[in-house]
C-alpha cells in the first residue's frame, strides 16, 4: 500500500466495517484497511456467476406467486398445490439470495463512496436490530407472521419502500416507530431500551479509532449488530 493511500478518506470507512465484523479490533487504520478490503471482495466473489443470473427470472416469479395467492385454493389438485409450494420456496430461496448479494455490495460501495453511502451503512445496522429484537408481525393482510425468513423479508420490504423515497436522514427514531407500530407483540422495555441506545455515526468513528477508550457494553449486541444477510434499503441503489 503506498503513501497515498495513507490519505485516503475511505480508510475511516473501512475501519468501521472491519471494527463492526470483529475482523480488526486494531487502532491501526491500515490493518483496518486491508482485513475489510479484501474480505469484502472474497466475500462477493464467492457469489457465482450463475447464481447472480437465476436473480434475472425473480421478478417474473414473484409475480407468478403473487397470482397463484389470489386465487382460490381449494379448488386446486395436488399438482397444483404442490406447485404453489415449490414456487413459495424457489421465490424466498432467490429473495435470500438477492438480499446476500445486495448487503455485500453496499459494504464495498460503503469503502468505495465513504460517508455519501452512510445511510446504507444506518439502515442495515438498524434493519438487523430489529429482526433480532421482534418476535411476531403482521401482514398485510393481517395475519400474524412468526417465522424468522419471513419477519426479514418483511423488514427488508420495509426498508426498501421507505429507502425509496427521495427525503432520507440518518434519525431512525420515526423509521423505528413505524416499524414497530407493525408489532402485534411487543418487545420487553429492557430489549426496546436497547434498540434506542443505537450508537450515532460520531461515536461509531470513535469506537473505529479507539476501540479501548470506547464503552461497547452498553449498545446491544454491537460489534455484530449487522453480521447477518440483510440487505441494504434501497434496491433503487443498486440498478
Amino acid at each position: 500500500m503506498d503513501a497515498d493511500s495513507l490519505k485516503d478518506p475511505r480508510r475511516k470507512e473501512a475501519a468501521k466495517v472491519a471494527w463492526l465484523e470483529g475482523w480488526a479490533l486494531s487502532t491501526d487504520p491500515i490493518l483496518a484497511w486491508e482485513l475489510a478490503w479484501g474480505r469484502l471482495r472474497e466475500l462477493f466473489k464467492k457469489f457465482r456467476k450463475k447464481d447472480r443470473e437465476s436473480l434475472t427470472t425473480l421478478k417474473v416469479e414473484q409475480n407468478r406467486l403473487a397470482d397463484m395467492r389470489e386465487q382460490d385454493s381449494s379448488s386446486w389438485n395436488e399438482e397444483e398445490r404442490e406447485a404453489y409450494i415449490n414456487l413459495e420456496k424457489l421465490v424466498k430461496e432467490k429473495e435470500f439470495l438477492e438480499a446476500s448479494i445486495l448487503r455485500r455490495r453496499s459494504r464495498i460501495k460503503l469503502i468505495e463512496e465513504g460517508e455519501a453511502n452512510s445511510k446504507y451503512f444506518f439502515a442495515c445496522l438498524q434493519s438487523k436490530q430489529a429482526q433480532e429484537k421482534l418476535v411476531e408481525l403482521k401482514d398485510h393482510e393481517g395475519n400474524s407472521v412468526t417465522e424468522e425468513d419471513e419477519i426479514l423479508s418483511m423488514i427488508h420490504r420495509f426498508y426498501v419502500e421507505l429507502y425509496s423515497q427521495p427525503q432520507v436522514t440518518t434519525d431512525f427514531q420515526e423509521e423505528r416507530n413505524q416499524l414497530l407500530s407493525l408489532t402485534t407483540k411487543k418487545m420487553s422495555a429492557e430489549n426496546n431500551r436497547k434498540l434506542i441506545t443505537t450508537p450515532g455515526e460520531t461515536e461509531i468513528e470513535m469506537m473505529a479509532e479507539y476501540p479501548g477508550r470506547t464503552d461497547k457494553k452498553k449498545h446491544y449486541n454491537f460489534p455484530r449488530a449487522i453480521a447477518g444477510d440483510l440487505p441494504p434499503p434501497s434496491m433503487a441503489a443498486e440498478s
